[in-house]
């Protein structure tokens, strides 16, 4: 999800010429320019769907219509889950926690 947090470690952990896609809402992105710059790092903000349909799934899924799910990693973890979703072997969605 967006937060402070995650958009301020992208510098630190992307590759040169590295994507930062922040999914979900919240958080800033506060970098100086230079910093993106010198590491030609790109922030990319990702929608699937409306916010809209974003509140009719979250009822869908109070109502137990539906059922999401997720699975929580370490950051140490993301070259397992990297394999794992080229692989398919993902159910839903991975989340990496830095």
């Amino acid at each position: 999800m967006g937060s402070d947090e995650t958009t301020e470690l992208a510098p630190e952990i992307l590759a040169g010429r590295g994507d930062h896609h922040v999914v979900g809402y919240g958080g800033h992105v506060h970098e100086p320019s230079q910093t993106l710059v010198d590491g030609e790092v790109s922030y990319r903000g990702t929608l699937v769907g409306t916010y809209t349909e974003l509140q009719e799934l979250v009822a869908l899924v109070e109502q137990g219509e539906m059922e999401l799910h997720t699975s929580e990693y370490d950051l140490d973890q993301i070259n397992t889950v990297a394999e794992k979703l080229e692989h398919g072997e993902i159910e839903g969605r991975a989340v990496i926690k830095p």
